[in-house]
C-alpha cells in the first residue's frame, strides 16, 4: 500500500468511527494521520459552531476520493498552514478543500467516455461502428474539457464574491485528476491502432488519421496549462492567491507569511503568463490566427510586483487576467474547426474507404 492510498484509508476509517459533527475534538482531530494535527490546531482557535465542525467533517470526506496529485499539492500548503496555524480559521479549509462538483463532472465524462468505449470493445466484429463510437467519446471528452473549463474560470471572471475561491478550487480540482488524460491517451491508443488496419491502408485515409492525431495533440497544449513542463504539480499559484486574497479581507494580519503568498503569486503567475505566451506564438507557427491578448508583457509583469499585491483588488487583477487569457485560448481551438473538421472528416472514411486505392 502506498503513502496516499493509506491515507485515504485512514481518513475513510476516521469518518466511518466518527460520522457525526459531536464527534469532531480537538482531541479527536488530533489522531488523523496527515492533516490531524494542523486541523486539530484550526479548531482550538475557532468558535466550535455546530457549522464549523460540518465544515472540518466535509473538508476530510473531499479527501477520500482525492488524487496521488492532490494529495501531494495539499502537503505542501498543509505544511505552510502549520507554521502559520495562529492566524488560521476554519474559513482558510476552504481554500485548500477539492472541488466536489468539479469532480463529479469529470467523472461523468469519464464515464461517458468509458461507456462509449466499452461498447465499442463488445462490437469489434462490426469494425465500423465501433469506429463510430470511439470517435463518438472523443467528441464528449473534448466538448466536456471546454466546459470544465469555462465553469471553472467563470466565478471569478463574473465578479462572484466568492469568485476567486471557487475558481481555486475548480481549477485544482480540473488540472490535478487522472481521469481527463487518460481520456486522451487512450483516444490516441485508438488512432495508432487504426493506422495499421486494412481499412486505412489507402494514403487519403491515413492522412485523416493523422490529421486528427496532430490536432488533438494541439488541442492538448491549450486545455492543459504548462503541459510541456512534465512534472509540474503545483496549483499555478491559485491556492496562495485566494489564501492572500482572504487574509487581505481580515482585520490583522502579519507580514511575513504576506510576503510569502506574494512572491508564491509573483513566481507562478509569471510562469503562467510566459506559457500563454509561448503557447501563442506556437500556434501561430501552426498555422493558427489567435486573438491577440490585452496583456502585454510589460503590463503582466507590473501587475505581479509585490508592491501591487496588497489588496484584494490588487491580487484578483493577475489572476483574472489570466483566467480570461487563458479561456479564449482554449475556446479559439475550437472557433477555427480544424479539430472538429478533422474528427468530422476521418468520420467519413466509413464510406470512401473501399473506393481509395490501396
Amino acid at each position: 500500500m502506498d503513502k496516499f492510498e493509506e491515507i485515504r484509508g485512514k481518513i475513510s476509517d476516521w469518518l466511518n468511527e466518527h460520522p457525526y459533527t459531536i464527534d469532531v475534538t480537538s482531541g479527536a482531530l488530533e489522531a488523523i494521520p496527515f492533516v490531524g494535527p494542523v486541523l486539530s490546531k484550526v479548531f482550538e482557535r475557532s468558535a466550535k459552531s455546530e457549522e464549523d465542525k460540518t465544515k472540518i467533517l466535509q473538508f476530510l470526506k473531499t479527501l477520500q476520493d482525492a488524487s496521488d496529485e492532490q494529495l501531494g499539492s495539499l502537503s505542501g500548503k498543509l505544511d505552510d498552514m502549520s507554521r502559520g496555524v495562529e492566524r488560521l480559521s476554519i474559513a482558510s479549509l476552504r481554500i485548500l478543500s477539492l472541488s466536489e462538483e468539479t469532480n463529479t463532472q469529470v467523472n461523468e465524462i469519464a464515464t461517458k467516455v468509458d461507456a462509449l468505449l466499452n461498447r465499442s470493445e463488445q462490437v469489434k466484429g462490426d469494425f465500423w461502428r465501433q469506429f463510430d463510437l470511439t470517435l463518438g467519446a472523443l467528441d464528449v471528452l473534448i466538448d466536456g474539457h471546454v466546459k470544465l473549463i469555462e465553469q471553472a474560470v467563470a466565478p471569478l471572471l463574473e465578479g462572484r464574491p466568492d469568485g476567486l475561491e471557487a475558481t481555486a478550487k475548480q481549477f485544482r480540482a480540473l488540472v490535478f485528476n487522472n481521469d481527463l488524460p487518460s481520456g486522451y491517451a487512450k483516444a490516441h491508443a485508438y488512432l495508432d491502432e487504426w493506422t495499421s488496419m486494412e481499412e486505412f491502408r489507402g494514403e487519403v485515409n491515413k492522412a485523416k488519421i493523422n490529421a486528427v492525431r496532430s490536432e488533438l495533440s494541439i488541442f492538448q497544449y491549450a486545455v492543459f496549462p504548462l503541459m510541456y513542463q512534465s512534472g509540474y504539480l503545483g496549483d499555478f499559484g491559485f491556492g496562495s492567491a485566494a489564501r492572500l486574497w482572504l487574509l487581505l479581507t481580515q482585520d490583522s494580519v502579519q507580514g511575513l507569511d504576506i510576503e510569502k503568498l506574494q512572491w508564491d503569486i509573483r513566481a507562478n503567475f509569471l510562469l503562467a503568463f510566459e506559457w500563454l505566451t509561448q503557447e501563442r506564438s506556437w500556434y501561430e507557427a501552426h498555422g493558427r490566427k489567435m486573438v491577440k491578448s490585452r496583456v502585454t508583457e510589460d503590463e503582466y509583469k507590473r501587475m505581479l510586483e509585490i508592491s501591487q499585491l496588497n489588496t484584494p483588488d490588487g491580487v484578483l487583477k493577475p489572476v483574472n487576467e489570466w483566467c480570461r487569457e487563458w479561456q479564449y485560448l482554449v475556446s479559439q481551438q475550437l472557433w477555427d474547426g480544424i479539430l472538429k473538421v478533422s474528427i468530422t472528416k476521418l468520420r467519413n472514411a466509413r464510406y470512401d474507404h473501399k473506393a481509395e486505392p490501396e
